[in-house]
């Protein structure tokens, strides 16, 4: 009788081990990379597949700033060895900004360095709670917000002087964004912004290659209409080359004028 009932406690012992085995077993399904599920939109697809990759990678992160989670940090790729600046300041698309050509382009307001950053912090125990609280920085910032159309915005910090906020109406809308008409002149927004006052502004670098890159394009702008002001038919273009120009070719060299960069295919093979 004795032996019998050791029988059965041995057999609950091994159905618990195998219970275990299972559900250590037990794999989450993942979003495929080749076909987009039907309940999803591209974008958020996108993002899935983003976290997913980046949940599976070794990168090192290493906090570089003012907080335990809303900070900057710099992440380092071991099999690349490649460094992005990423700043997290909340959990949702478009709140954070990496350094990585990915995240400059894809539209999506996130990347797998984000996604990754994210993965990490969410695993600390007052994570939870400080990604559902409204969370102020200890300075104000000016960021370039990526999306369809590129903006400049401004997140306004803890304790920001009123001095500060008087300038903000004139720059910024409601929704502090960069009003257009100030884009060229940005300059002086950072010339005015109140100084020795406690409150320290900072500016992301992103921020002033989008301003230099829209005064490139006005400048060319200028010369394109005192130089060129008969389009493919002003004089400048008999003096460019030995050779005359096909009318194409004209029109190919106007438009690569006035985009400042890009690609000029030729399906016809006439040079």
């Amino acid at each position: 009788m004795k032996s019998a009932i050791r029988k059965k406690s041995g057999s609950n012992k091994q159905d618990k081990k195998d219970t275990k085995k299972q559900k250590k077993k037990t794999i989450k399904l993942k979003v495929s990379k080749t076909h987009k599920p039907d309940n999803l939109g591209l974008e958020e697809w996108q993002r899935i597949l983003r976290k997913q990759f980046a949940e599976q990678q070794n990168f090192k992160l290493i906090n570089r700033g003012f907080h335990p989670i809303f900070s900057d940090f710099s992440l380092t790729n071991p099999e690349t060895e490649k460094t992005y600046k990423i700043s997290i300041r909340g959990d949702k698309p478009g709140n954070n900004v990496c350094s990585c050509p990915d995240f400059r382009i894809n539209n999506l307001g996130t990347c797998k360095h984000i996604e990754f950053t994210l993965f990490k912090l969410k695993k600390r125990r007052d994570a939870k709670k400080a990604f559902t609280e409204t969370h102020s920085l200890p300075f104000s910032e000016i960021y370039l917000h990526y999306g369809l159309k590129r903006e400049i915005r401004f997140r306004e910090g803890k304790d920001a002087p009123t001095s500060l906020k008087t300038l903000l109406k004139k720059f910024f809308n409601t929704d502090k964004v960069l009003k257009d008409e100030h884009l060229l002149n940005f300059s002086q927004f950072l010339n005015s912004v109140p100084q020795n006052n406690g409150h320290e502004v900072r500016c992301h670098d992103d921020v002033m290659s989008f301003v230099a890159e829209h005064q490139d394009s006005a400048h060319r702008e200028k010369i394109v209409k005192t130089k060129l002001k008969g389009g493919i038919k002003s004089p400048i273009f008999k003096n460019i080359l030995k050779t005359e120009l096909y009318q194409y070719q004209k029109e190919g060299a106007l438009f690569a004028v006035k985009a400042g960069r890009c690609l000029i295919g030729d399906d016809m093979g006439l040079g």
